[in-house]
């Protein structure tokens, strides 16, 4: 089924069995599902949405906003996983695999890319921001402006929230990277099984390069803390605002 209403310079293409395709409320908004995908692109102007596959791509209620969904949806049709771009302007979201969800909402400028079988990548309320993921099971989330959460590995989390210009970077399995509630902190682990978190404060730096290692950097300003090594553990001071390196 395609349908193109209410706008101009709309497209709507549904090609195989159930594929159904949606351009409406907008000027140039461009709808293509192909093998039984669900392709919506509405209410605003140049929006585009792809669905390859039984999957979901949604892009609409602003302008400019690109979805992307390739891959078969244990359940497609209650439209809860693929890539949505709503609710903002300028958006990008990809979503190569299965029961992924790749979603902007409220956002400028988002960049939410899930690579891998059920992961998630979400920016929410956030401005030029990237949440990106590259592996199954995981999970990137940014709900701060300029700020980027990136997953390489399976079952891992990586979350720069509620602050300006945060860097969580997750590079292995079973880990969690996290760098919240301030301004530009940054928290990266590479090794399984590791958590590094840069929390509460300004300039804050926390890094893991091992594994069943952790790495935390407590309230204040310009800590540094890294640990490399396996079973190995760097805390900063809760109450201090000096530089800190422990290995």
């Amino acid at each position: 089924m395609a349908v193109a209403d209410q706008g101009a310079f709309l497209i709507a293409n549904a090609w195989g069995d159930t594929s159904q395709a949606r351009a409406a409320s907008g000027y140039f908004a461009i709808a293509t599902a192909i093998h039984s995908g669900h392709a919506d692109a509405l209410t605003g102007n140049l929006n585009w949405a792809t669905a390859i596959g039984a999957t979901t791509a949604k892009a609409g209620i602003g302008n400019g906003n690109r979805a992307l969904a390739i891959g078969n949806d244990t359940d497609p049709s209650a439209g809860i996983h693929g890539a949505f771009a709503l609710d903002g302007n300028g958006n990008v979201t990809i979503s190569v695999g299965n029961d992924n969800n790749a979603s902007t909402n409220l956002s400028t400028g988002g960049r939410a890319f899930a690579f891998g079988d059920n992961s998630v990548a979400n920016v929410l309320e956030a401005s030029g921001s990237s949440a990106i993921v590259r592996g199954s099971n995981s999970t990137a989330f940014v709900q701060n402006n300029a700020s980027q959460a990136i997953v390489h590995g399976d079952n891992s989390t990586a979350t720069a929230a509620n602050g300006a210009n945060n860097r969580a970077v997750v590079c292995g399995n079973a880990s969690t990277a996290r760098a919240i509630l301030g301004g530009n902190n940054r928290a990266e682990v590479n090794g399984d099984n590791s958590s590094a978190a840069a929390l509460g404060g300004d300039n804050n730096s926390a890094s893991v390069h091992g594994n069943n290692s952790t790495a935390t950097a407590g309230p204040g300003s310009n800590f540094h803390i890294a640990v490399r090594g396996d079973n190995a553990t760097g805390n900063a001071p809760a109450a201090l605002s000096s530089s800190r390196r422990a290995r």
